[in-house]
């Protein structure tokens, strides 16, 4: 592989050769709307629009992936320019700086990258369920409490409720301190400590407690200034939130403002004039915010980051792509073509955004590592939804619970390696070339295949089986799907796959989970292992989980199945385990 680099004045250049045929993944949301990335062109830079989480890291089919080091706006021409050549450029910069990785495959690529740029966070177990916004101004704590409750009236699992605008006592303009509006939402009632508070109310009831917030412009300064060697004083983000998180506040939805972003560039640019993008400051910002929440919490952060990203922000948060923009709904197939790509770039924890309007809207969103209704009108809710619409959100949503083992098992891997738990196809199937750019389908973990928007999808070589038919299908074509009524899009299963699946709940710890249902399609050799902790504290990282390996034996005549014990152990561990076997075969066994 040919790599030169120039410096210079005007810029620092590093151009790497183009095999024919070699194919380019990766740069975050870069190049929306595109999974394969050669021949493409994007600035890397804090702007009002896309690229939100520009991510400096690209890899190629032929076993190579670098990492640009910079916090400065730079552009990667990935062979527009010149067919045959990538150029990647920091402008008015005289530094380099890179990591060149080599590896057999993908995984090998994300595992060396993300060795370097930082494993993927294990959000809480609660964190990959449902959560929903309401509107705070329009509510006081008695009437969060009743919307709250809704989800369980109406059957439909859900972990957690976040206050958005509206909770403060004056409105969050990211400048002054934020102060709790205890009128509406008083947190001891009469002075009297042995009464419940609402959030002791909401915990009651299986329910954690978020709020939404601006970035605070005093952080953001203290990031560009120091690094953020002021994130211990008083001064820092945190201590606008230490007092809530000390009554139970689970969850923190921070919008990052990017017009701050790019004043700051202007404020502190070089000596030269020149404008500079701090691409880095965000995750300077949300890091203070999970170090500070750790050390005081002792229990794992929930954060979720709009706006503004870049690498390293795996590390800390969790982001989504696709939403709601003046009132009209993004394109969410393109926001899917950039969750994939978060994932070719070492980010796991992140989600589409979810559209209510409509079936393959919710399929799509359920099918996903984690769930969030967002709170664009007031009724924009499930409980509002006429009841045929109702019935499928619902429907979806327990699926996705009853998954919850199986997502939490790919989130540990994601943890471990970097691979992530919503997969592009190319990710698992690199020697098939009809999958090198496809976007309206992935895989959700290792045997789950999704298709998103479409009806019609394409299955690799082997044995597939249609999830809501139950028919088996050869792979190695494109196949026209019949959707059934109470479903929104395509959703098939490998052969060999094995599926864990807890029962019915209403929220993450409602039981102890003692039985796990596992769903397995019998075919050849396969295995699954299942990761399992405590679910909302730290200790995973020193090593207290527990591991189950399954294994199936499958021929003509036979089949075996093999439950190995668990090792390892956790806090609240269920002392013994029950498992019931459901076995998808084409004939009853003898």
């Amino acid at each position: 592989k040919y790599v030169k680099p120039i410096i210079h004045e005007q810029e620092a250049s590093l151009f790497i050769s183009l095999e024919d045929g070699e194919l380019l993944y990766g740069l975050g949301d870069g190049m929306r709307g595109k999974l394969q990335k050669r021949g493409l062109k994007e600035k890397m830079e804090i702007r009002n629009g896309p690229p939100y989480f520009p991510i400096p890291y690209v890899m190629s089919n032929l076993g190579w992936g670098l990492l640009l080091v910079t916090t400065n706006r730079h552009c990667f021409d990935l062979g527009s320019t010149d067919p045959k050549h990538i150029h990647i450029s920091i402008p008015d910069h005289d530094d380099l700086d890179f990591f060149l990785f080599t590896g057999r495959s993908y995984n090998e690529l994300l595992d060396r990258y993300t060795n370097i740029s930082g494993k993927p966070a294990l959000l809480p177990l609660w964190g990959y369920g449902l959560s929903t916004s309401v509107r705070s101004k329009q509510l006081n704590a008695r009437e969060l409490i009743q919307e709250a409750l809704k989800f369980r009236h109406d059957a439909i699992p859900c972990d957690a409720i976040v206050l958005n605008r509206g909770w403060t006592s004056r409105p969050d303009d990211g400048m002054g301190k934020l102060i709790w509006d205890a009128e509406r939402f008083p947190m001891r009632e009469y002075d009297e400590d042995n009464l419940p508070t609402f959030i002791q109310i909401l915990q009651n009831h299986g329910f954690r407690l978020g709020v939404s917030m601006k970035s605070r412009l005093d952080a953001l300064q203290h990031a560009h200034d120091g690094n953020n060697k002021h994130a211990g004083s008083e001064t820092s983000w945190h201590a606008h939130i230490r007092p809530l998180a000390a009554e139970g506040i689970a969850s923190l939805n921070i919008h990052m403002n990017r017009d701050w972003l790019m004043n700051l560039e202007k404020k502190h640019a070089d000596q030269a004039g020149s404008e500079k993008t701090p691409l880095i400051y965000s995750v300077w910002y949300v890091k203070q915010i999970y170090e500070k929440y750790v050390q005081q919490t002792n229990l794992r952060p929930h954060i979720r980051l709009d706006e503004a990203g870049y690498a390293g922000i795996q590390q800390y948060a969790c982001t989504h792509a696709g939403g709601m923009s003046a009132n009209t709904f993004e394109n969410l197939e393109i926001g899917l073509s950039a969750v994939l790509s978060y994932g070719m770039s070492g980010h796991s924890n992140l989600a589409l955004g979810l559209d209510l309007s409509r079936k393959e809207g919710i399929h799509v969103a359920f099918l996903q590592p984690w769930v969030h209704v967002p709170d664009w009108t007031m009724f924009w809710s499930p409980h509002y939804l006429q009841p045929t619409l109702k019935a499928i959100f619902r429907s979806y949503a327990k699926l996705h619970y009853r998954l919850l083992p199986y997502i939490y098992s790919a989130a540990h891997e994601a943890a471990r390696t970097g691979f992530p738990i919503v997969r592009a196809m190319p990710l698992m199937f690199p020697d098939d070339p009809n999958c090198n750019d496809l976007t309206s389908q992935y895989m959700l973990g290792n045997d789950l295949l999704a298709g998103a928007f479409t009806q019609t999808v394409y299955l690799p070589d082997g044995k597939w089986i249609d999830f809501w038919s139950g028919k088996q299908v050869s792979g190695g074509q494109t196949i026209q799907c019949d959707i059934p009524d109470h479903a929104g899009g395509p959703l098939f299963i490998r052969a060999g796959a094995i599926i864990p699946m807890w029962p019915d709940m209403d929220f993450v710890g409602q039981t102890a989970a003692e039985t796990i249902d596992l769903h397995i399609y019998p075919y050849e050799n396969s295995s699954f292992t299942l990761y399992e902790d405590d679910g909302i504290s730290m200790e995973y990282l020193e090593g207290k989980t527990a591991i189950t390996r399954i294994e199936s034996e499958c021929s003509d005549q036979r089949g075996t199945i093999r439950i190995f014990r668990r090792q390892g152990t956790y806090e609240g561990m269920p002392a013994r385990r029950i498992y019931e076997l459901f076995l998808h075969l084409n004939r009853k066994p003898s």
